[in-house]
């Protein structure tokens, strides 16, 4: 049977700290965010999304998890969800 994966999934690691990343986020959606998304939720979880305006029942979001996962070179490891 084939693992049917509907949304795309993405992995990283970095050496910023969740806090950070989620700052970065924050930051970018306040203040260069030309259509409009919003980022709701808090560390570990938070969704990016298109505003109430634009959606529709087939409009994508990003889920967003910020893990403190050591790995073994010393970097965190996150996941998003689109």
């Amino acid at each position: 049977m084939t693992d049917l994966k509907f949304r795309p999934r993405f992995k990283f690691r970095t050496p910023m700290h969740p806090d950070e990343i989620r700052d970065r986020l924050r930051g970018h959606v306040r203040d260069s965010n030309p259509i409009g998304f919003r980022l709701k939720g808090n560390l570990p979880h938070m969704i990016l999304m298109y505003p109430l305006d634009q959606q529709h029942l087939w409009t994508p979001q990003m889920d967003i998890d910020l893990e403190m996962d050591q790995e073994p070179e010393g970097d965190l490891h996150h996941r998003c969800v689109a």
